[in-house]
């Protein structure tokens, strides 16, 4: 028994990690070209539980900030003041710092809205790539780029990560009839799923919903800058006082 315990003090288990992707991510150069130059499917899309819609935003609907978010909008710039770091803070002295809508609990899942470029070239893995925005950023920012699995129903995508301790799951499935979209993610604390409604788009269309998305969270990013403005003259003059 001795022996056993110095053996794993000493020489602990080597922890064995692995990702899988299906479908496999590892393309061919010469059809990346392909993949690259190929024409695309544009889609917009909205969260299925948001009040606020893509309609909405190209009929140019503003935010209304209630007291609630407001008082939400103040408890986040008071933790990014505190918690943030020096680089959040440079940034929002240097009046640069935008607002994380991702970080506004309950009210976030209503101001989230997705881009989606899906190429048209299919490579003899029914495989395609697909270029999408990320939550809370650019709608137009199509740079998060990975291939998906095309079927006669679906595209779909799956990343398994695990080790001897964890294990990180992410899938989602856009329907091609419906245009329905989830993303789900699991690991050993818990799941989310998130769902959004997509819609047929084009390249401009997308360019005019990030100008008309910008304008919808105006108020937001207003409230938040107020915050930004009287702290930044309490922050210069504290950072006055240092002496070495």
């Amino acid at each position: 028994m001795k022996k056993i315990l110095f053996l794993i003090l000493f020489f602990p288990p080597i922890t064995q990690s692995f990702t899988n992707y299906t479908p496999s991510q590892d393309i061919d150069p010469k059809d990346k070209e392909k993949f690259i130059n190929s024409d695309s499917i544009y889609l917009a899309c909205e969260r299925e539980s948001s009040e606020n819609k893509i309609e909405d935003l190209l009929n140019n609907k503003i935010l209304q900030l209630d007291r609630k978010i407001k008082k939400d909008v103040e408890s986040r710039f008071k933790y990014v003041v505190r918690y943030g770091g020096d680089k959040k803070l440079d940034e929002m002295l240097a009046g640069k710092s935008k607002i994380d809508i991702t970080q506004m609990g309950r009210y976030k899942k209503n101001w989230y809205f997705l881009a989606k470029k899906i190429s048209t070239y299919v490579d003899d893995q029914n495989r395609v790539l697909q270029c999408n925005s990320l939550v809370g950023k650019e709608i137009n920012d199509l740079e998060n780029c990975y291939y998906l699995s095309k079927s006669n129903r679906s595209y779909s995508y799956k990343k398994y990560s695990a080790s001897d301790s964890y294990f990180i799951s992410s899938s989602n499935r856009l329907d091609r009839e419906t245009l329905s979209y989830y993303t789900k993610n699991e690991s050993n604390l818990g799941s989310t799923t998130h769902k959004y409604q997509c819609y047929l788009s084009n390249k401009d269309e997308i360019n005019i919903l990030q100008e008309k998305y910008e304008n919808f969270l105006k108020p937001l990013q207003d409230e938040w800058e107020k915050h930004v403005n009287e702290w930044i003259p309490k922050e210069k003059e504290q950072r006055n006082k240092v002496k070495i």
